[in-house]
């Protein structure tokens, strides 16, 4: 799919209905066959998933037309004994879209980031800034296990569009 400029609000309405659609999957899939990612997944979300779950959206948001960055960071800027890792979306424009930031208490009450220049983020140094640029998650490239990854993102997406047929 071409990437045109998807407004704001479009993005915001993709990155609600998934995230919406990520929790239902994971309080209400009672299988006892998961694989090891969903059991992951399943167990501690959202901390600790913010990579595959920032691969997952970044995906979906590709498939929606969305120009989209994967950005990989670590350590706090200033802190030399924070090893912390982080992983979030961004746009072009600079837009930041996190849906694992609950795993931080600075950000208790709210559902997810999504916004522009933000302290929390600009503290961390970026590792690395990857351009997602389409969503097919069955190529070699990614580092865990793409059927794993295929299942968990047509099962959000069967969710996201049984919803949209309510």
């Amino acid at each position: 799919m071409e990437t045109s400029k998807v407004s704001d609000e479009d993005i915001f309405k993709y990155v609600s209905e998934f995230k919406n659609a990520l929790e239902f999957w994971i309080k209400n899939d009672n299988s006892f066959n998961n694989s090891r990612r969903e059991s992951y997944i399943k167990s501690n979300y959202p901390r600790g998933c913010c990579q595959i779950v920032s691969d997952l959206l970044g995906l979906y948001l590709v498939s929606k037309g969305v120009e989209i960055f994967e950005v990989y960071a670590k350590d706090r800027k200033g802190d030399r004994d924070n090893d912390d890792t982080h992983t979030w979306l961004e746009t072009k424009d600079g837009l930041i879209i996190d849906i694992t930031i609950k795993q931080y208490s600075c950000f208790d009450g709210i559902e997810f980031y999504f916004g522009y220049d933000n302290e929390f983020y600009t503290s961390f140094s970026v590792r690395e800034k990857c351009h997602i640029t389409r969503y097919d998650l069955s190529s070699d490239e990614y580092n865990y296990d793409s059927k794993e990854m295929m299942n968990i993102y047509n099962i959000i997406v069967e969710i996201i569009r049984g919803n949209q047929n309510e």
